[in-house]
């Protein structure tokens, strides 16, 4: 899930024994009801990830990478 960590949320996401991320910008856990493994985090989070993630990418082709 990608949204933003409002308090509401996060209330929310500590209710059902999610973890808190390392850096304090999203939660992840195992779900029992849904027999799934969740993971929320904010979109800024998520820009952060993929820019360093394809950052050699981008490099590579000459591209800004922002």
């Amino acid at each position: 899930m990608v949204a933003d960590l409002t308090p509401t949320l996060w209330d929310r996401c500590m209710e059902p024994g999610l973890r808190l991320t390392p850096d304090r910008r999203g939660f992840f856990g195992y779900n029992d009801n849904f027999k799934a493994y969740v993971e929320g985090i904010s979109f800024d989070r998520l820009l952060e990830m993929a820019r360093r993630r394809n950052h050699a990418f981008f490099d590579r082709l000459g591209l800004p990478v922002n």
